[in-house]
């Protein structure tokens, strides 16, 4: 039967001719040995490649050493979706660095998104959890602060918490001055659902900025991400008369937008010209291959995941705020053109 070679506090202490209540206060840097025995005790601890044991820590201080993440979407809508796929492959790259471990869940109800902080918190399954897509009047906030649980929120503030902004009227400068570069008169865009909060600020940052560059703005908003949100969408926007360019909030609309224009029998981009403000493999095979901001969401997966380890050492104090802000870099493809 296999073995588990790796030494042991105990190892240590016979190495050491020492208790292993020393070898304890001499790996956990407390006093109650002399320096020298420290000394000694630590160079044989390295010696013998011996590590911390991460399940022991977390029993020993009542902590998981996990953080925890859930998406409120159907799992088919998280698993079509590059940025969270990314999102979530920048969080757990952070946290194994720290030493912690990743738990995800996918949720379709806000109750069950609820009851599933409530299960892990009472589970001691996690020590802390980031938030996503903020909410107009969201309960988890205050949950969350009820509960005890530490959070960092990403892309909004709601009061509680560490929270990493992100700067959705940047983006949108980026967008519209790009609009003016290739020519077009006329903007659709088409948001998230309006309950979420960064969905509303890039709307109200669309309308403020179409309008002071005298374009015709045309803004709605998809009942959720999906392709048929999409096709729904560009529906709406042709009763108010097709602009010249649909920018689409993500990829996934995106592709449902496009196939309620070929259907309407639109040419592409020579009547419309289309824009995703998410970048992936599915906007470079569509026909015609979709113009796209590209940012890093690994990298805002990534500083969510510093700063809830941050949060949990205190390096930082709950109410920390952090600014997210790498420069949009437009991709051009066919879609756009003109």
């Amino acid at each position: 039967m296999a073995t588990d070679a790796r030494p042991t506090i105990r190892d240590i202490a016979r190495e050491a001719g020492v208790s292993t209540a020393a070898v304890s206060f001499a790996l956990n840097n407390r006093p109650g040995i002399s320096d020298a025995t420290r000394e000694k005790i630590l160079r044989l601890a390295r010696e013998l490649g011996w590590t911390p044991s991460i399940a022991a820590r977390a029993l020993s201080s009542q902590r998981s050493r996990a953080v925890g993440l859930v998406i409120g979407r159907p799992s088919r809508s998280v698993a079509a979706e590059r940025f969270f796929f990314h999102f979530m492959t920048g969080i757990e790259r952070k946290l194994s660095e720290e030493r912690y471990s990743f738990v995800f869940h996918a949720s379709a109800t806000m109750d069950d998104e609820l009851d599933t902080y409530r299960s892990w918190w009472a589970e001691r399954r996690v020590d802390a959890v980031i938030v996503v897509d903020l909410l107009q009047d969201d309960p988890r906030p205050e949950f969350l602060r009820s509960l005890g649980i530490p959070a960092v929120f990403a892309g909004d503030d709601p009061g509680y918490g560490a929270a990493l902004l992100s700067d959705e009227e940047a983006l949108m400068e980026t967008v519209v001055a790009y609009a003016r570069e290739i020519g077009v008169d006329s903007i659709g865009y088409v948001a998230g659902p309006r309950t979420i909060v960064h969905s509303r600020r890039r709307l109200a940052a669309f309308e403020t900025l179409t309008a002071s560059a005298g374009v015709r703005g045309i803004g709605t908003a998809a009942a959720e991400y999906s392709r048929v949100a999409g096709h729904e969408a560009v529906r709406e926007l042709a009763t108010a008369g097709m602009p010249r360019l649909i920018v689409f909030d993500n990829e996934v609309l995106c592709l449902g937008g496009s196939r309620e224009l070929a259907r309407q029998g639109v040419a592409m981009p020579d009547e419309v010209a289309l824009l995703s403000l998410e970048d992936s493999q599915l906007c470079e095979v569509m026909a015609p291959a979709v113009t796209a901001v590209r940012r890093d969401p690994a990298e805002f997966g990534e500083r969510c995941a510093a700063l809830i380890t941050d949060l949990l050492r205190k390096r930082i104090e709950d109410g920390a705020r952090t600014i997210f802000d790498p420069a949009p870099e437009i991709i051009e493809r066919a879609s756009t053109a003109l």
